[in-house]
């Protein structure tokens, strides 16, 4: 009986230490649990604080990137006329050129604040594209005049070389009035007076055919969706 009586007494403690194991491990499993919890939650709190933090940064992003209207420059215009009027006076069409393009660009700043001044551009955009072969002439002729004048100091060989490679090159600038007139037009949505300018460009040649034949291609990819 001894025996039988310690025999039970072992086998009690020992269900109590297995019952005291499995309450503390149900115990550290509700933690695990509560703190898994807290960690989806604060996860998940963390979460809309950064998507709200990247939407304001966007939002300021955005607002930062509009650019204010500029205020009109009426003495800048006044001297661009005048600087117009005397190329003109003077019959030349180089000079002329390059007013015009002072011109464009001026007006095409300030296109947004006033229509008439988007109306602007666009004149003097087409009336410089209507005169640059005519330019181009008169840039040829003086480029020849120069060596003609030197035809004492080089040999005829060099002369000839020359005056094929002057006519050849034909005028070196840029035609600034192509690429104002067709962002113009493009805003504006008139699609097919800006695939107008790229034909007029591409006519025109030179050094930048290949740019605006790619400009043509996606201008009428735009245009045919």
């Amino acid at each position: 009986m001894g025996i039988l009586r310690i025999f039970k007494s072992i086998f009690k403690k020992e269900s109590e230490k297995s019952v005291d194991t499995r309450v503390k491990q149900e115990e550290s499993f509700r933690i695990q649990e509560s703190n898994v919890e807290d960690s989806l939650v604060k996860n998940s709190v963390s979460a809309k604080k950064a998507t709200k933090r990247r939407s304001s940064e966007k939002k300021q992003k955005k607002e930062k990137t509009v650019k204010p209207i500029p205020v009109f420059d009426e003495i800048l215009e006044n001297s661009l006329i005048r600087k117009l009027a005397e190329s003109e006076e003077k019959r030349d069409l180089v000079e002329r050129h390059f007013v015009y393009n002072d011109i464009l660009r001026f007006y095409y700043r300030y296109r947004k604040l006033d229509n008439k001044y988007a109306k602007l551009c666009e004149k003097y955009c087409l009336d410089d594209i209507a005169s640059i072969y005519d330019m181009e002439k008169q840039e040829i002729a003086r480029e020849i005049k120069r060596y003609e004048d030197l035809r004492d100091v080089i040999s005829a060989k060099e002369f000839r070389e020359n005056v094929r490679r002057i006519k050849q090159e034909g005028f070196l600038g840029n035609i600034i009035a192509f690429r104002e007139l067709k962002s113009l037009y493009m805003e504006q949505k008139r699609f097919d007076e800006a695939i107008s300018v790229c034909d007029k460009a591409i006519a025109w040649g030179h050094d930048a055919k290949t740019y605006w034949v790619e400009e043509k291609e996606k201008l009428s990819e735009k245009l045919n969706r």
